[in-house]
């Protein structure tokens, strides 16, 4: 399942998420992007989408995980479109 993360500080690393996501045997499978100033409302600033394998998996990490606090913000998760 793809799962996206949006509202991401915009120094965080690909490290940070994996390290954030630790738990969870997780794929990054894009690059983390930055959205202009203008749509940031819109479309949570800073995110990036990861890949984890197993359904129950994934949904147990966006119960558990989202609104959690990575590097001073508090992260948005949902299931990718």
């Amino acid at each position: 399942m793809e799962i996206r993360i949006s509202n991401l500080n915009s120094a965080t690393t690909e490290q940070d998420v994996r390290r954030h996501f630790a738990a969870y045997r997780i794929m990054l499978t894009s690059q983390i992007r930055t959205v202009s100033e203008g749509i940031k409302a819109k479309l949570g600033g800073t995110y990036c989408f990861i890949s984890i394998d197993n359904q129950a998996e994934a949904r147990a990490a966006i119960a558990q995980l989202n609104g959690t606090n990575l590097l001073d913000s508090a992260i948005l998760m949902q299931e990718g479109k």
